[in-house]
Formats: C-alpha cells, structure tokens, sequence
C-alpha cells in the first residue's frame, strides 16, 4: 500500500513537473513572439547619396535594402519588408547598428558602387566593408546573422576542446597561424570582415597547437571547406588584408554547398553560370547519410566543371518550403533525391528513383553527363499553387513566401 502511494506522489510530482516545464516553454514563446512584434516606433530610415556617409559614421554597423520606386507595385517596398526591417531596428535599439531604405532609381550611383543587382538586395555595411545579405527575409533569421557580425571577427584557438569546436563548424573557414601582436593579426581581422560571419576566422599562436592543424610554420593559413582537402594560402607577399581576400574568394567555392537559412538566394542566384544540382538528403538517417556519400563522389568528379553548382537540401530547417519544391519539380524532398536545374529557363530534370531505392554511383554520373550532352530534356517546373494555410500558421505562410522563389533566381525583384 505504501509502494502504491508512493507511487501515485511520484507520478503527481511528474505531472505537476511537466505542468511548468510546458508553461515555462509557453511562457519563453510568448516573450520571444512579442519581441518579435513591431512596437510602432519608426526606426528605418532612408538612404541617400547625400545622407550615406552621415549615417555610416554613426553606426558600427548599417543594413540597407535597395528597392525602385517605377510604379511596379511587385517592385515597392511592401509592409511586409517595412515590418521585417522595423523589427530587426527594434531588436538593435539602443546599440550603433541602422536599419535603412535606399530607392534606387534616385541613388543610382551610390547603388552601382556598392554592387546592387536587383531590387530588394540588402546589403551590410560593416568597418568599411560591404558584404551582400543572401538569407531569408526573416527577423529570426537575420537578428541573430547581425549579432554575430557584431562579434570579433576572428575567434583564437587556444585549447584541444576549442579545435573541436573548429572541427564541428560545418562553415567553409579559414585558419591561420601567426603571432601575437603581430601585423598579420591584423590583417586577417580586416579580411575577416569582408566575410564575417559565412565564412568564420580562427587564429592560433602556440606552434605545438598548429601543428595540430598541419600549419607547420608562422604566417600560414589554410581555407577549410566541408568533405574537402584544405587548400593552402601562399604568397610572396606575405598575410595582407588584400591577398587573404582574393585567396578566399578565388578558392571558395564548394564542391557541394549546403543550403542554409541564411544563404538561399544566393546558391540560387539568377547571375550563377550553368546548372543548379539540388540534393535532397537527411543525413541523420541512415538512407540519407548513404545518399549524400554517393552524392559527394560524384560532386568530386564534376569538380572541375564551372557549368554545375552542387547543393544539399536537408528540409527539415525548411518546412514551409517542401509542399513548394513537392509542386514544382514533382518529388518528394523528404526522401534522398537530385536534379539538375536550369534557374534561367526554369527547367529540370531529376534522377529517376531505382525500384529498389538502390543508387548506383556510375549509373547518377552517366545521367548527369545525358543531360548535359541534351540526351536527357529539361521540363518546365510546374507552377506553384499555394494551399490554404491552416489558422495560426502565419509565420509559415511568411516562409514560403520569402523562400519559394529561391527556385526563381534572386528572390527578390528583378535583376537591374
């Protein structure tokens, strides 16, 4: 009798446990959904040619979305993008980063000499450097994008447990080993800044640690990028700000990119040369994890050819977008699968899936050299049609909606 009770107190206890521990999730989802609730106070401002430097010498940090005002109303700023930038503004209060507009079409100058392309392009002007945003249009995406570009730029490596740490970053990354104090420091925290935070910097000083990373001598670096051989830094030169950025840029392309929340229009973009190869694969499963090895031999063979741009798709950080890709290219995405895409012409093909669900690595290099040679033909997508969201799914609908043209080029605009 007394086990009994005892018993029935165990499982009170748990349930009146479990109680708060789902009030406490409710509570932190609430406080984390009013934070991401524009409270009306107007933050954005608006970029001109003769505001710009006022208001870059003022922050540390300055967003700015490029839009054109032609009477296109699919080209104006939307009260969706007002909202998502006022947001992002709020988030910031308080701290030296600004939130801009720029109409393009009266700034058209100042839009070329920092490289804009298309309509609703944000660019990130950080120290005097200007990088691209490629990521999803979302506060909760690009908050904390903007958190870690407000970090230092690069992270030291001074223990076995912080190279774990470098180790499990699936980022491409570059790692150098020079001194302390040293000019070189310095210049690498300035090149990092052309990248930061997609392409992450580490540092190590003592001699017995980098050689851990095979950096043999002082003043070496290495880019690492995911399933790849690290390729080596060298220069006559020497580590300058300038060398370190046209090394990264010349050799930072991957055999296979993943795509991520903060990248899509970019491994999308409308102005990238050939052919989109889409793999859809979930690693953690035994099947996906097989696939994605297949997958990465034969990148491996297609490396040398500028005319394929290989990119994994894991959709389960993208679940508003698999009934999208579902309708367009007539797949499933939740099972290990691959085309090849045409972004231009908005054409695919797709592997076609073995009876036995047994892929055959020769067998996926012939067809993709068919459909290159034009033995295999590229058939239109099929037009999205959106279904009706069930109630409370507003922030998924906005998902789709940012994301589903990541299968149309930029995403955003026409390009200019």
């Amino acid at each position: 009798m007394k086990i009994y009770l005892f018993l029935i107190f165990l499982i009170n206890v748990f349930h009146i446990f479990c109680q708060e521990n789902e009030e406490e999730q409710r509570t932190e989802q609430q406080r984390l959904a009013d934070m991401m609730k524009h409270d009306g106070v107007k933050r954005v401002v608006a970029v001109t040619e003769k505001n710009i430097e006022k208001i870059l010498k003022k922050n540390d940090i300055v967003v700015v979305m490029f839009w054109v005002d032609n009477e296109k109303a699919t080209e104006k700023l939307s009260e969706k993008d007002m909202n998502f930038l006022e947001v992002v503004a709020q988030l910031f209060a308080g701290r030296k980063i600004g939130v801009a507009t720029c109409e393009i079409l009266t700034n058209q100058k100042f839009a070329k000499d920092v490289g804009v392309k298309y309509t609703g392009m944000i660019k990130i002007f950080n120290k005097g450097r200007i990088s691209t945003y490629y990521g999803q249009r979302s506060t909760d995406v690009l908050f904390p994008y903007l958190a870690k570009t407000m970090t230092d730029a690069i992270t030291i490596i001074q223990t076995k447990a912080e190279k774990k740490q470098f180790d499990a970053n699936d980022l491409p990354k570059v790692v150098a080993y020079v001194a302390e104090k040293s000019k070189e420091l310095k210049e690498l925290r300035n090149a990092a800044l052309n990248f930061q935070p997609m392409i992450p910097f580490y540092v190590i000083h003592d001699a017995k640690l980098a050689k851990a990373f095979h950096l043999k001598k002082v003043n070496t670096l290495q880019l690492a990028k995911p399933y790849e051989k690290a390729v080596t830094f060298s220069s006559k030169k020497g580590i300058s700000e300038e060398a370190v950025v046209r090394f990264v840029n010349e050799n930072k392309r991957q055999r296979v990119t993943k795509m991520r929340l903060e990248n899509l229009h970019s491994v999308w973009a409308i102005d990238s040369k050939g052919f989109v190869v889409p793999v859809f694969a979930i690693t953690k499963t035994e099947e996906g994890n097989r696939f994605f090895s297949l997958i990465r031999s034969l990148s491996k063979q297609f490396e040398k050819s500028g005319n394929l741009s290989f990119i994994w798709i894991d959709p389960e950080p993208f679940p508003a977008m698999v009934d999208y890709w579902s309708q367009s290219f007539q797949i499933d995405p939740t099972k290990p699968t691959f085309g090849i895409v045409d972004v231009h012409t908005q054409t695919s093909a797709w592997f076609p899936v073995p009876a036995d669900e047994k892929y055959v690595l020769n067998d996926m290099k012939k067809w993709v050299n068919d459909v290159l040679k034009e033995r295999i033909p590229l058939a239109p997508m099929t037009p999205y049609q959106p279904r009706a969201p069930p109630e409370n799914s507003a922030d998924d609908q906005a998902e789709t909606e940012n994301t589903s043209d990541s299968g149309k080029g930029n995403g955003h605009g026409d390009e200019l």
